[in-house]
């Protein structure tokens, strides 16, 4: 009994005494939303964070464009994100905190652009029976 009593407290003193870098820090939990560049949510968006350690954490966006990853180690992650119809987001970097993380990544569609533009001008028109542009056009054809 004395010797249990003993061990407690030992343990009690070097848990107290422990640097901060041996104590487990707290996880970050990070909630967001994927949203089209409208603000619209964009559901189903396949969402992958990499941490500096290449350690790949995935999820999927809801039906209201948001997601949830928790128990994540705090540190500078990598985004990408990508869903059919979208420009894929990828590299985009970013630091998550001990605790509650919240992040909105905007995705904008692939669109073609389907315009016209019309040229109009006068035609270029050589009147022969002007001197001066029937001189011009004899000198250019002389020199041919």
């Amino acid at each position: 009994m004395g010797s249990t009593r003993l061990f407690a407290v030992v343990w009690v003193s070097i848990s107290l005494l422990a640097p901060t870098e041996m104590q487990a820090a707290a996880p970050a939990d990070c909630g967001g939303a994927v949203v089209d560049e409208n603000s619209v949510p964009v559901e189903a968006a396949q969402v992958r964070f990499e941490n500096s350690a290449g350690k790949v954490y995935r999820t999927e966006a809801d039906a209201a464009g948001r997601f949830v990853l928790q128990n994540l180690p705090a540190g500078d992650y990598k985004v990408e994100i990508r869903k059919e119809g979208f420009f894929l987001l990828s590299g985009q970097s970013f630091s998550l905190h001990d605790g509650r993380n919240e992040l909105t990544w905007t995705l904008n569609h692939v669109q073609e652009l389907h315009e016209q533009v019309q040229v109009t001008a006068p035609s270029n028109q050589i009147d022969t029976q002007d001197t001066s542009q029937r001189s011009r056009v004899l000198a250019s054809q002389d020199v041919v």
